[in-house]
């Protein structure tokens, strides 16, 4: 079986959090992401030799429609949404 996707450590849910003190669930989707998509992943060459490789050239998170179009969070809960009031920082 071959799982591939965001994998969400479980202390994101209590340290990334709105000033309630709520999981912030759209900061833990979108950092979620960004590090699936930046960190490389194994697969074999033609001679069967193991060898990483990236998941894309350049960078596809310039806009937020990106993330927009993906998670339907809107504009606000996007990444320039993360400094908006009540959002918190990753370590307080």
């Amino acid at each position: 079986m071959h799982f591939e996707g965001n994998i969400i450590p479980h202390p994101w849910y209590q340290r990334i959090t709105l000033e309630s003190g709520k999981p912030d669930l759209s900061a833990i989707i979108l950092l979620a992401e960004i590090i699936y998509w930046y960190r490389p992943y194994q697969t074999l060459d033609k001679h069967g030799k193991p060898l990483l490789r990236k998941h894309f050239d350049g960078d596809m998170f310039q806009t937020a429609a990106y993330f927009e179009t993906k998670f339907r969070i809107d504009e606000g809960s996007g990444p320039e949404g993360a400094q908006a009031p009540g959002r918190r920082r990753l370590y307080p």
